[in-house]
């Protein structure tokens, strides 16, 4: 029998270079070293009190540093359900400071909300990015679960580009899934990975299973409104009510992806679907080139920088695969309308 020591396995995981495997790492962790790690970064993780209507609730969030040229004095992450609604929102962080804050965007989307602080805080942390995030590694979860500030937990990535649902009723895509705790009070705060960078922002769990939004989403949209200087997420649609379908067997192969975009009900009147020809029934295969086979993969591809533009789409009727072009509207237009996408 060979007794391999667990210890071991996360030094050769975390100790390995980028070039070779894909982990980048700040610095040699074992674990003996985690309370130093956890030290190092529990400063910029903050709490999330909020009062509103139905009374008082708290979250979980952490500080960023800002972008160049961001008027913003402080960013600080959280969800969108944390503070959606709120009157009142407060910060509190270790050292015992409180802040007033507003909220600077409030996504549901994406279930991201950015706030804003009057001041700079000291300690911030950034994103490792999607691509070098490795199924197995150790993660930590910090945060306030069940109004206990600085609650530290620890498991591993369980998986990626997982399915889940938003405050808007969209399935959100490429969330990261773990077995750390993630409780009530959680929402909003960190996932971190040995090197002390951010993997994911802590969204929902239970049963031995949590789910956390990557950072490439939420640097995707500080970047567009600090482009914009809106306090708001611009994006297309083309006035269909969407459902995903997935393919099975021969149908999989055909088409060489997992599945598509069922259009659930005619669409809208004088909606751009309407007009392109697109009916009940048709599965949406690919937009502008990329497939849409993830539930909410429409909603995603349907950017802001799609708004007003022609984009190629190509669709299933009948077995038979359609391209045509379409040209997106602001999604805004016809919301009220209740399209998907």
């Amino acid at each position: 029998m060979v007794e391999v020591s667990l210890l071991k396995c996360y030094e050769q995981v975390i100790g390995t270079s980028a070039g070779s495997r894909g982990i980048v790492a700040a610095d040699r962790r074992t674990l003996d070293e985690l309370p130093d790690l956890v030290d190092a970064v529990r400063t910029a993780v903050v709490f999330v009190g909020v009062k509103g209507p139905e009374g008082t609730g708290n979250g979980s969030g952490f500080a960023i540093e800002p972008n160049p040229g961001d008027s913003a004095a402080a960013v600080v992450v959280t969800n969108c359900h944390v503070v959606e609604g709120c009157e009142e929102c407060k910060v509190l962080l270790e050292d015992g400071s409180e802040f007033d804050t507003t909220v600077r965007l409030s996504d549901p989307v994406t279930d991201i909300a950015l706030l804003q602080l009057p001041d700079r805080l000291e300690a911030t942390l950034e994103f490792r990015p999607l691509a070098e995030i490795r199924i197995g590694e150790p993660v930590l979860a910090i945060g306030s679960p069940f109004g206990l500030t600085g609650t530290v937990t620890t498991g591993i990535i369980s998986g990626l580009n997982r399915t889940m649902p938003s405050p808007s009723g969209i399935p959100m895509d490429n969330m990261i899934q773990t077995d750390a705790l993630i409780n009530p009070g959680n929402s909003g705060g960190p996932l971190l990975g040995l090197d002390g960078r951010v993997l994911g922002v802590n969204d929902q769990g239970g049963a031995g299973l949590g789910f956390a939004i990557t950072g490439d989403t939420v640097h995707a949209l500080y970047d567009e409104i600090c482009e914009t200087g809106e306090s708001r997420i611009h994006r297309g649609s083309i006035g269909v009510r969407l459902q995903f379908r997935p393919f099975r067997g021969p149908e999989r192969k055909q088409w060489a992806q997992k599945g598509g975009a069922i259009v659930v009900d005619d669409p809208l009147a004088e909606s751009p679907a309407f007009a392109s020809g697109l009916r009940n029934g048709d599965v949406i295969v690919k937009f502008n080139g990329k497939a849409v086979q993830e539930p909410g993969a429409m909603v995603r591809l349907l950017s802001r920088a799609c708004i007003g533009r022609a984009c190629a789409l190509a669709y299933l009727r009948e077995n038979t695969l359609h391209e045509i072009e379409i040209t997106s509207r602001a999604r805004d237009d016809i919301q009220k309308e209740k399209s998907d996408a």
